[in-house]
């Protein structure tokens, strides 16, 4: 995975759960990615967000790590609406 920020070594990408190459998120749309660095487009922002959300959603077992992740995604959302 050399595009992973983490080198694989996150929640969403647990190289021991599920094997070396598999991400739940396509390159680029990582949650680190988006929160740590937002786009200067606030649709895009909004846009990759919601799709994290509801990638994490759609999950049947959420570890805490994922479900404080999905807290963090939420509030960026409700945030990002908040501004101009």
């Amino acid at each position: 995975m050399p595009y992973c920020i983490r080198n694989g070594n996150c929640e969403y990408c647990d190289r021991i759960r599920y094997g070396a190459d598999f991400c739940f998120f396509p390159q680029g749309c990582c949650p680190f990615d988006i929160l740590g660095h937002p786009p200067e487009d606030m649709v895009a922002y909004r846009r990759e967000l919601a799709m994290n959300i509801a990638i994490l959603e759609e999950r049947t077992f959420i570890t805490n790590m994922e479900s404080q992740r999905l807290a963090e995604l939420r509030a960026a959302l409700t945030t990002s609406y908040q501004e101009k």
